[in-house]
């Protein structure tokens, strides 16, 4: 196949995916409003403390206490993107963890067709790329391969060791475009976990002129804090991008469970006897099976597909299930002893997104090992 035809057939699937992922945005328990110190303080406890946060602001002059504004974010388009850039990079440097760097990336944007409105269809041009990413290194992802040039512009160099993203926006685009932007977000976010696989949960900085709003996103949907003035409130506007620049798997969103050493993927996990044990993944890449898990489901009554395998194990030809997990629950990770009330699990009962409730299986099929997760 012709490198045109390689880029046709990618950019259909970007516009496919795009299309899915604002169908699952429209659903009503998709999208939950948090106070604006929940996600911190449930998830950013390993993060720099206000005073720290506070004595690099003075030592770098970044914010004028007196004024309460920031000294260079008034900036438009790209000149607010390379001020915000200048400020993430010496904010990770000095505040974050070793080996995290940042990259401005070149946009890139696909037009799609979305149904927006009720019988109405509108002409979307999408950012596929975030305009800043942060990336690093350790247990929780992928080595580079040495001497492998990559293009620093580019994401598909950086996706595997992205930590996390941030865009930069105006307070117009803010304002009259938020369902496009969370549509970007949310697509940045799905192509973090599909190519990283070991992922729980993945933060998005959003920041304008003046505000800040913090996405983080799981399997289930999306945690929203409030718009937050960053002129006002200095300190949160930088421990929401410390949430990106530090090495702890909870804060980040990676399954401890996962980890990377080279180019080995390892998984730690019960066998059947229910003792610790930890396998190489020899296929690297996460496989996703929600029709299968649902049909089954269907069929069976309140089967999981573990129970399925558990019936056949040891028959010769047939994939052998060599440990598994069940009643995993996104709710529970999230925190839901601190959560606001209007925030709830997701319905098991829903039609139109996996719930919360999943399912970790660890197999065989012949000599090749596979990890999945399903959803009912």
């Amino acid at each position: 196949m012709s490198g045109s035809s390689n880029d046709s057939k990618r950019t259909d699937e970007v516009k496919e995916r795009l299309v899915n992922l604002w169908d699952e945005i429209q659903s009503p328990s998709f999208l939950y409003s948090a106070r604006q110190s929940y996600i911190i303080s449930n998830f950013g406890g390993d993060i720099p403390s206000f005073q720290k946060v506070q004595s690099f602001l003075n030592q770098t002059g970044a914010y004028d206490w007196a004024k309460k504004k920031w000294t260079r974010l008034d900036g438009r388009g790209t000149n607010l993107n390379v001020e915000m850039q200048c400020i993430l990079t010496k904010l990770v440097r000095r505040l974050g963890s070793r080996g995290m760097r940042v990259f401005s990336l070149l946009p890139r944007f696909h037009d799609v067709v979305l149904e927006t409105r009720l019988d109405f269809e509108e002409n979307w041009a999408v950012r596929t790329t975030p305009d800043l990413v942060v990336i690093g290194k350790g247990k929780n992802f992928k080595d580079a391969v040495p001497g492998h040039k990559i293009d620093a512009f580019l994401w598909s160099s950086h996706i595997e060791r992205t930590s996390g993203v941030v865009m930069v926006r105006t307070d117009v685009d803010f304002d009259n475009a938020h369902d496009k932007i969370l549509l970007e977000a949310t697509y940045y976010a799905s192509e973090c976990f599909y190519e990283q696989g070991n992922r729980i949960f993945f933060h998005v900085v959003v920041v304008t002129n003046s505000r800040v709003q913090l996405l983080r996103f799981d399997r289930s949907g999306c945690l929203a804090s409030p718009a937050t003035n960053i002129h006002e409130c200095p300190g949160y506007f930088m421990q929401c991008l410390l949430l990106l620049s530090t090495m702890k798997d909870t804060v980040l969103g990676f399954d401890k469970m996962i980890t990377w050493k080279g180019y080995s993927r390892f998984i730690e996990t019960e066998n059947l006897e229910k003792k610790d044990v930890k396998y190489r993944l020899l296929n690297p890449i996460l496989y996703f099976d929600h029709s299968a898990c649902k049909a089954v489901t269907q069929r069976a009554g309140e089967l999981w597909v573990n129970t399925m395998l558990l019936a056949v194990h040891g028959v010769e030809g047939v994939g052998q299930v060599l440990g598994y997990e069940e009643d995993i629950s996104l709710y529970n990770r999230r925190g839901h002893s601190c959560i606001d009330e209007n925030f709830e699990d997701r319905p098991a009962s829903s039609s139109s997104s996996p719930s919360v409730m999943q399912l970790r299986l660890i197999g065989t099929s012949g000599t090749v090992e596979f990890y999945t997760e399903m959803f009912p």
